[in-house]
């Protein structure tokens, strides 16, 4: 009985773990696309500005 018990919490555990792992792994593969994505906005629009301010004061 104990065995059993053992062995289901061993493959509970490990399923959770590589659920977990999976959840994370892919958490953070968003973030970092996402974070890609906003840090290349965020650059794009301030060269623009940048660009812009120049444009303005070369008027």
């Amino acid at each position: 009985m104990g065995l059993i018990l053992w062995r289901t919490f061993v493959v509970e555990g490990l399923g959770c773990f590589c659920g977990g792992w999976m959840v994370v792994w892919f958490i953070r593969y968003i973030i970092s696309w996402w974070g890609l994505m906003v840090l290349c906005l965020i650059a794009y629009s301030i060269r623009g500005f940048n660009l812009f301010q120049s444009r303005k004061e070369n008027r």
